[in-house]
């Protein structure tokens, strides 16, 4: 089974890019990795939840598809961002850049359409509102394609982080 994912940028989850908010993430990523047990998981390789189950899917031993929207993907982020991407992508089973050029609405929803079309299952992590990740499950579900919202687990290991910590 492949699954595909798509979701929130750090900048739009509850605490940002915080510490908490990277362990909710990848303890997110791990348990839905964990229940579904993938044979390879197609990631769009962005900051936030994509990266988040990149990095589970190595760490498991899942193989890795890294959908990179456009080539310079990475060249805004932090230091620290491209060097987790880069180490990301060389640990990849396969790396497909789907547009040529730089970044566009059109490259990201075509990196979306991508994810959607190799896989078995999405699982998104979206809250509300317009956004990419909207438009992704939207095209996920007008194709019919089987798609889990992450949402409330997210939330499960966010607040549950605060709650041990009282």
């Amino acid at each position: 089974m492949i699954l595909g994912f798509t979701g929130h940028r750090p900048a739009s989850l509850p605490g940002n890019y915080s510490d908490r908010t990277n362990r909710a993430l990848l303890n997110t990523a791990d348990f839905i990795l964990a229940q579904c047990k993938p044979t390879k998981v197609v990631s769009g390789m962005a900051l936030g939840w994509d990266m988040a189950v990149a990095e589970c899917a190595v760490n498991r031993g899942i193989g890795l598809i890294a959908a990179v929207p456009f080539k310079s993907q990475p060249s805004r982020w932090s230091r620290s961002g491209q060097e987790r991407y880069q180490r990301l992508l060389n640990q990849a089973d396969q790396i497909e850049i789907i547009s040529s050029g730089s970044y566009s609405i059109e490259a990201m929803q075509l990196r979306n359409q991508w994810i959607v079309d190799r896989s078995d299952w999405l699982m998104a992590l979206w809250h509300q509102g317009k956004s990419g990740t909207k438009n992704c499950v939207d095209y996920a579900l007008a194709i019919n394609r089987p798609t889990f919202n992450c949402w409330a687990t997210f939330g499960y290991f966010y607040y549950q982080h605060q709650l041990t910590e009282i």
